[in-house]
């Protein structure tokens, strides 16, 4: 049984739906004015969604200090999961860590590349101290991840369940690396990228054995991202 802090959310909101968010200042000149924007929408997503996922584009626009505001209406709503894929060394991850406590993120993602000693174990073990969940990339949506990254699919994964993350990120356009984790990983939480924009299907990841589905850009570039997300979370019930 799933018995992370997301699956919590998920169970007490009834959704197995992430919604991805990477958008960046681009033609807001004005931090205030993208603050004000996004943040009643992410409030309005909060109400159909387990999880928000911070991408880096976000982060790097706003800082700790401008994510904060803009989290501020949805904090203890959704799970707040910051996706800042973190590669580095381990005095290096721990400062990371500590700034997105600060903002009240409750997870973040890493590499699992990094490998166990000094690495991975070293940012769960802060983590934890932290009170954060850490997920852990094993495969990647792209093209390109077959080139390298999904090759080492099997190793990424013994580090990923040594190191004691949480979770694991398995792309949803590649459903048989979503089947392997959880034969691997019964008890662990799976979370699916590359739902809708980057071609999987709505509900797809869920049936091959994933938690959660991560959907962006079909959500937030649509007409109206509200109704959107209103009608995936339809479709991505924890109860169904």
């Amino acid at each position: 049984m799933c018995e992370s802090v997301l699956c919590e959310f998920g169970r007490r909101k009834d959704s197995r739906l992430v919604v991805a968010f990477d958008e960046s200042l681009g033609e807001f000149h004005e931090e205030s004015l993208f603050i004000e924007k996004w943040r009643k929408v992410l409030y309005e997503l909060s109400r159909y969604a387990a999880g928000i996922k911070i991408g880096l584009p976000t982060v790097a626009s706003l800082g700790a200090s401008g994510l904060s505001k803009l989290l501020s209406s949805v904090k203890g709503k959704s799970y707040l999961l910051a996706d800042l894929k973190l590669a580095d060394v381990a005095h290096v991850n721990r400062r990371v860590l500590e700034l997105a406590g600060m903002v009240g993120f409750n997870g973040i993602i890493a590499h699992a590349f990094i490998g166990l000693e000094a690495g991975l174990s070293s940012l769960v073990s802060s983590a934890r101290e932290l009170g954060l969940e850490v997920y852990a990339v094993v495969a990647m949506s792209h093209p390109g991840a077959e080139e390298v990254l999904n090759r080492n699919f099997n190793s990424l994964l013994e580090i990923a369940l040594k190191a004691g993350v949480s979770g694991l990120v398995v792309p949803a356009t590649q459903p048989r690396y979503i089947e392997m984790a959880r034969r691997a990983a019964k008890e662990y939480t799976l979370i699916s990228p590359g739902v809708g924009a980057q071609g999987a299907e709505i509900g797809s990841a869920i049936k091959r054995g994933s938690d959660f589905e991560i959907v962006g850009r079909a959500i937030l570039e649509s007409e109206d991202p509200v109704a959107k997300a209103r009608s995936i979370g339809g479709v991505l019930k924890w109860s169904t």
